[in-house]
């Protein structure tokens, strides 16, 4: 430790002395020299509050390591302006301070001092002026802060001047089920942020904005102290452009019906969940009859037009969770969750009807077309829904053999 007469052998120095110690870094002894220099009483301060916290940053770095011999000179913010200021450093063996000689240093330029930033106001203006929404909460999550962004997003019109954090889930949520599964979700991030002080949680939420759009917003949390930071912004677009994105990437780009990849990825999903439920799951394979014709003597432009109309009046027939996938070239797979033989039988007629109501117009052309269909229902020994695909090819093959135009149901008898 530094003798008790420190302080005063310290004011006989004439250079400027600062006696640093602590773990904060706080002056113990300060010289009059250096409270002339530094235009402050220095005694308890911080350093970052005598020569700014860039500064100060540095030498706190320094004082940890093994102290270098030169000089080191730095751009300081005093309260009188910016200063270039010099430290030498010294460590008394056996004490745990370090003294700091200052030496002020002209400047570069003979130009006037730029103005001591208010860190403080320039810290709320960039926060304010984010593109993001930003909102501080105390400890019982009353708010404390909101930027210009969450105002945007959520300052409703019936807001209170200092809102509580529950106040808010009713409008963002009108739906009491989903606002319940979202409150449950928000209250385990709660409980993981305080365990875990140093990580960021995230969450994602389709809400209602001050606007009454629907917009999805990404959350993310972290405690600070006392204090809950939430960071949020604006994904709607971008995860809209998403799906649009894996809608592209499953869909069949003539006829707009799902392609062979995603028909197997959404095929297969039903198919376990009619296995576990115990539900009828049913499979037509459609092939259009003579199609190739169709395309060596007109060409593919007026194939192209055959198939679109025929997914379109397929789609007619279909309801909403049916699923219909061109699996290649002129053949269409269809899956019917919940459907057994007999209503499978009855929609691939009205398939067939559809296909060949009214003929198929591409420019001056008209084409009569007509389809086969083979049908398979899912059984009790069924591994896997290419059993059941392998299945309704054979009987589409059959329909085909006994002379197009037909329905065949396939039963075991037609596995390979």
């Amino acid at each position: 430790m530094m003798p008790i007469n420190a302080a005063e052998w310290i004011g006989l120095v004439h250079a400027p002395l600062l006696v640093i110690g602590g773990a904060h870094r706080r002056v113990q002894h300060a010289n009059a020299a250096a409270a002339a220099l530094l235009a402050s009483d220095p005694a308890g301060q911080a350093l970052s509050q005598l020569i700014g916290d860039f500064a100060a940053g540095r030498l706190a770095a320094i004082l940890d390591q093994t102290l270098p011999a030169d000089e080191l000179v730095l751009d300081c913010v005093l309260p009188t302006g910016t200063a270039k200021l010099g430290f030498r450093f010294a460590r008394p063996a056996g004490a745990d301070v370090t003294v700091l000689t200052l030496a002020q240093h002209a400047a570069a330029d003979t130009g006037p001092h730029p103005p001591v930033v208010d860190w403080s106001r320039l810290l709320q203006t960039v926060v304010e002026r984010l593109p993001v929404g930003v909102e501080i909460y105390d400890s019982g999550f009353n708010e404390l802060y909101a930027n210009r962004v969450s105002d945007d997003l959520f300052l409703y019109d019936d807001t209170p001047l200092r809102p509580h954090h529950d106040a808010w889930w009713e409008r963002a949520f009108p739906d009491p089920d989903v606002r319940g599964r979202a409150i449950e979700e928000w209250q385990r991030l709660i409980q993981v942020a305080r365990a875990n002080q140093d990580g960021v949680l995230r969450t994602e939420w389709e809400v209602v904005c001050r606007d009454g759009a629907n917009r999805i917003i990404q959350f993310r949390l972290r405690i600070i102290g006392d204090t809950y930071v939430v960071v949020f912004w604006d994904v709607t677009d971008r995860r809209r452009l998403e799906e649009e994105f894996r809608r592209l990437a499953g869909t069949d780009a003539l006829t707009e019906t799902f392609n062979r990849r995603r028909f197997f990825e959404t095929g297969r999903s039903e198919f376990h969940l009619a296995e576990l439920s115990g539900q009828h799951l049913c499979l037509l394979m459609l092939d259009m009859d003579r199609f190739k014709k169709v395309n060596d003597q007109f060409g593919h432009g007026a194939g192209d037009t055959v198939l679109k109309e025929v997914a379109a009046r397929c789609r007619a027939i279909l309801r909403q969770n049916d699923i219909i996938a061109r699996m290649g070239g002129e053949e269409f797979a269809i899956l019917l969750p919940g459907a057994d033989k007999d209503y499978g039988a009855r929609i691939a007629q009205r398939l067939m009807a559809a296909i060949r109501s009214e003929p198929i117009t591409s420019g001056a052309l008209a084409f009569h077309v007509q389809a086969s269909i083979g049908i398979a229902v899912r059984q009790s020994d069924d591994a896997n829904l290419e059993a059941m695909l392998e299945r309704a090819d054979r009987a589409l093959y059959l329909a085909k053999a006994r002379g197009r135009s037909r329905i065949v149901i396939g039963d075991s008898t037609l596995r390979s």
